[in-house]
């Protein structure tokens, strides 16, 4: 009973260093090639920011247009996701992913940045 207790508590804090790592990635990084919105399905990394917690209307297009399979590589994640950017008025900017259903663990990481002089919240969700 111990062993499956710690080993759930340590799967969730993986999920959890995982999802804040990725939140983490999207708003402080433009991606790599740094013009991978030109090619979405080339790039090598995603990110959503012009400059670190500026978010970037482009590259956030750009993570939409990205098939789930695509954008689930690029994130370097084997769970399944859903980001969501909504403004401080709570009014959604965009989301990426698929809603979950049926899951067993789930975690979800909220960040802060700036997107076209206002604030938004960038919310990681990830899931299994």
């Amino acid at each position: 009973l111990f062993s499956m207790r710690y080993i759930e508590h340590a799967d969730s804090l993986d999920m959890e260093s995982h999802a804040i790592s990725i939140a983490e990635s999207l708003v402080s990084s433009p991606g790599t090639p740094f013009n991978w919105t030109e090619s979405p399905l080339s790039a090598q990394s995603i990110g959503i920011a012009s400059r670190p917690n500026y978010l970037d209307p482009y590259r956030i297009s750009a993570l939409e247009s990205l098939p789930y399979a695509n954008a689930k590589r690029l994130l370097g994640t084997d769970y399944d996701f859903l980001i969501k950017i909504d403004s401080g008025e709570g009014a959604r900017y965009a989301t990426v992913g698929q809603e979950p259903s049926n899951t067993t663990r789930s975690v979800e990481v909220t960040r802060v940045a700036s997107y076209q002089g206002s604030a938004a919240f960038v919310r990681v969700q990830l899931y299994e």
